[in-house]
Parts: structure tokens; C-alpha cells; sequence
């Protein structure tokens, strides 16, 4: 049989002894390796995992970025027709107040109007009787001189018919 030195206590060890330890130290060893490379396996199962992780985020950082810019444009659009907006209703508050001012003009200008027809059609009315008035009077003084010519034609007739009789 043989013998070697025990680490542990210096002492004697019996060779069978021993290989049985290194059948038990193999299999642990073997044991060892298998956990290692399920380790090796999920590491780099992991691994690969942090990697797609890596690039999604990536992508999703880009789309943010992407998205960020959008966002930005659209708030700038958003101001410009905020603007654009706010002028349009001054405008149309502008517009509204314009008309209001020129309707109350023209309704000014309409009845002044109506008032200088009613004064001349008064004044018309007033001239045309005036006139009529006129007229009588002067178809009544020809009626007066033609009845006084008439007389003195049948004067100077009854008269010249004497003479001549």
C-alpha cells in the first residue's frame, strides 16, 4: 500500500484513500465546470438581453429626441397661430366697431334725408299752391279784362253802327 502525507495533519493516508478523493475532487470538478458553463450560458444569455435592452433604448432615446422636436414645432406652430388668432379677432373686433359706426351714420345720412324730403315737399307743396293761387287770381283778372274788353268792343261796335246809321 502506499502512503502519503495529509496536508492537513502531516499525517499518513492510505492510497485508496486518495483516490477516492480524487474521484470525489473530479466529480466537484466536473460539477464546478457544469456550473460554469450554465454561468458562461446566462452570462451571456444576459448579456445578450442587456444588448437588445441597450439598442431599445437607444431607438426609444431617438424616438423621444424625434418626438421632442415634433413637439417643439408644434408648440412654435401653436404660438404662431395663437398670434395668428389673436390678430383675427382684433381685427373682427375692429370690423365689428367700423360697421357699427358706419350703420349709425348712414342711419344719420337716411333721416336727415327724410327730413330735407318732408321740407321740400313741403316747400313744393307750398309753391305748387302758391302758384295755383297765382293762377286764379290771374285767370280771374282776364276774366274781368276780357269782360271789360268785350264791353267796350260792343261799345265801339253799337257805337260805330249808330254812326253809320
Amino acid at each position: 500500500m502506499l502512503f502519503r502525507r495529509n496536508k492537513a495533519g502531516g499525517g499518513l493516508q492510505e492510497a485508496g484513500s486518495l483516490a477516492s478523493d480524487l474521484k470525489e475532487l473530479e466529480e466537484q470538478l466536473s460539477i464546478a465546470h457544469g456550473d460554469k458553463d450554465v454561468a458562461t450560458l446566462r452570462s451571456e444569455s444576459l448579456a445578450s438581453d442587456l444588448k437588445e435592452l441597450s439598442d431599445e433604448l437607444n431607438d426609444t432615446k431617438s424616438k423621444l429626441s424625434t418626438l421632442k422636436e415634433e413637439v417643439s414645432a408644434l408648440s412654435t406652430t401653436l404660438d404662431e397661430s395663437e398670434l395668428q388668432r389673436q390678430k383675427v379677432e382684433s381685427s373682427l373686433t375692429s370690423l365689428i366697431e367700423e360697421k357699427e359706426e358706419l350703420s349709425m351714420q348712414l342711419a344719420e345720412a337716411l333721416l336727415t334725408m327724410e327730413e330735407e324730403k318732408a321740407l321740400w315737399s313741403s316747400k313744393e307743396k307750398a309753391t305748387v299752391k302758391a302758384f295755383e293761387e297765382e293762377a286764379k287770381a290771374y285767370h280771374f283778372e282776364i276774366a274781368l279784362l276780357s269782360k271789360e274788353l268785350s264791353k267796350v268792343i260792343f261799345q265801339n261796335y253799337v257805337d260805330y253802327l249808330l254812326n253809320i246809321i
